[in-house]
């Protein structure tokens, strides 16, 4: 959810085809931001900057895997794709297989067994059907994660008692959307946040806001910075969302981060919140 930039782990044995897909890739933006390549050589060298560089405490870090299948074996990659969703359990990385020998690993076995998110032969692999690929796939994981990481935030949020567990609560999970898996902070650099959520104190007055959702609630935005308004209801207290963004955020995006925020709020009337205190920054 915070990234500066978008990570795509290339894994071929040919170094041509490394060569050459850094390339192609060099300019490639998504939202806004850059794609970054790692490459590997080899399924052993895949899943060493899997569990090093590339992991993550949370989350998996890699947005989007293109992996060669004939490397040391003839089934090096497909075993490289059992691993990454089996033993990481990371369903949400998004597979694709690109493969100079497509009689070894006929496509719909492939898709069927493996669970990957597509499929091309070296063969199709020009410069935008990578592009296409890419961004698809960077896209699915960009969403997903927000998805995930909301949902696990907003399931802790219901069972906190009192306002201390919920401040704790919350800035724990945004540091560990960006930890890997020793809980250290990874790629550093790679990561930009800055929220914050007040509730019970108006911050802004007439922002030309807009409708979001059905509910009467607004948002707008300046460049990549975003303001959403929760109006006051029964069980929560009019709040204000303040966020700057790596990139503008998409319409479900901004929906997920509306409901995420309703969580909060009814929660923070629930544990006593004071009125003018901010619950995340």
């Amino acid at each position: 959810m915070f990234q500066k930039e978008w990570p795509v782990l290339v894994v071929d044995d040919d170094a041509d085809v490394l060569a050459v897909s850094k390339l192609a890739m060099r300019d490639f933006k998504v939202n806004g931001l850059p794609i970054t390549l790692h490459t590997a050589t080899s399924k052993a060298e895949a899943i060493e900057l899997l569990n090093t560089r590339l992991s993550g405490a949370l989350f998996p870090y890699v947005a989007v895997a293109l992996i060669d299948v004939v490397m040391e074996t003839d089934q090096a990659g497909l075993e490289l794709c059992q691993y990454i969703r089996e033993t990481l359990d990371n369903r949400m990385t998004q597979i694709v297989i690109r493969t100079g020998q497509p009689g070894v690993a006929p496509e719909r076995q492939v898709m069927d067994r493996y669970d990957i998110n597509g499929y091309f032969t070296k063969v199709e692999a020009t410069e935008d059907k990578l592009y296409s690929i890419i961004k698809s796939g960077v896209r699915e994981f960009a969403f997903v994660s927000q998805a995930l990481a909301q949902f696990k935030t907003a399931m802790y949020t219901v069972r906190v008692q009192t306002p201390a567990e919920l401040q704790i609560g919350l800035r724990q999970a945004i540091a560990s959307a960006s930890a890997n898996a020793q809980g250290q902070p990874i790629h550093a650099d790679s990561y930009q946040m800055q929220v914050a959520l007040l509730i019970g104190n108006r911050l802004l007055v007439k922002l030309g806001l807009k409708p979001l959702g059905t509910e009467g609630d607004q948002y707008a935005t300046d460049g990549r910075a975003e303001v959403i308004h929760l109006k006051a209801t029964p069980v929560n207290d009019e709040s204000w969302h303040i966020t700057r963004h790596p990139a503008p955020p998409s319409t479900a995006e901004r929906l997920l981060q509306l409901y995420l925020i309703k969580i909060f709020t009814t929660q923070a009337r629930r544990v006593g919140f004071g009125a003018r205190e901010a619950v995340a920054h």
